[in-house]
């Protein structure tokens, strides 16, 4: 295929909009939050989901850090979203939590998720409102069994900015071709465990 035809069936131009068959329809996609006392992080990580374009969706949140949980489930009443699921990993002991490792954790967040595919939603990540709506377009037009992301765009944070308004500071830079494993959508029974 040639590249602007590739981007035309990525982007959803309008005359391609009929292979798309009916958004509402595609399978749900579960995007996985693990976060632990990085509260900030989390509650832009639930904003940025709820953004999402694609409309078939959930964020399964895992946190092991008890106070974390007792804030994401305020926000969580407060969202009134049931697609927003807080799922604690509270069970064990204080030493046990303490050697419980992210790949523990995440493993954890699969075994909760209820959707077809899985999305890595990490939550020290920015994620563009249409990001799963064209990775899963790529997954349901090209019968794919995954789907990741080719380049990102990069900037500094508001804190890196070098005094001055961070606004004038920032420069949109556009990464070199790599596949981002942080971008990573794949169907549920083939991903792989941590």
């Amino acid at each position: 295929l040639q590249s602007h035809t590739v981007h035309g069936l990525l982007m959803g131009d309008a005359r391609d909009a009929a292979t798309d068959g009916d958004v509402a329809q595609w399978p749900l996609v579960s995007c996985l939050l693990v976060t632990d006392a990085r509260l900030h992080f989390a509650l832009r990580a639930i904003y940025l989901f709820q953004r999402q374009t694609n409309p078939n969706r959930e964020l399964v949140i895992v946190t092991k850090n008890e106070v974390t949980a007792e804030a994401l489930t305020a926000v969580r009443a407060e969202l009134q979203d049931p697609r927003v699921r807080l799922e604690p990993y509270l069970e064990m002991s204080a030493e046990e939590l303490g050697e419980t490792t992210l790949g523990h954790l995440r493993n954890y967040s699969l075994e909760m998720a209820r959707g077809d595919y899985i999305a890595v939603w990490d939550d020290d990540d920015i994620h563009d409102p249409d990001r799963l709506l064209v990775q899963m377009r790529a997954i349901v037009r090209f019968q794919a069994a995954a789907s990741t992301l080719a380049r990102q765009m990069l900037w500094p944070s508001e804190q890196n900015a070098a005094g001055g308004d961070a606004q004038q500071q920032w420069t949109l830079g556009v990464s070199g071709f790599f596949v981002y494993e942080n971008s990573l959508v794949c169907e549920c029974s083939k991903m792989l465990r941590y």
